[in-house]
């Protein structure tokens, strides 16, 4: 299951910790910029999947950076 790709419609993220993080963020977007993020260390994220069945997932560090990011 490693890689697995999962699709997520309307994600929302519900809850988070209050415990953040500051890490180098780029954006594919604008190349030649980057900055400090300041984000929280996990997210609790619910949604739907193409089949409309309700998705829940905690993600936590780098994980949760990412859909932050892209969020």
């Amino acid at each position: 299951k490693w890689m697995e790709e999962t699709v997520w419609v309307n994600p929302k993220v519900v809850s988070s910790s209050d415990s953040l993080s500051v890490e180098e963020e780029g954006c594919l977007s604008f190349p030649d910029m980057q900055g400090l993020v300041e984000r929280p260390k996990w997210i609790k994220v619910e949604g739907l999947n193409l089949k409309g069945k309700v998705l829940k997932k905690k993600f936590t560090g780098f994980e949760a950076r990412v859909f932050q990011h892209e969020y």
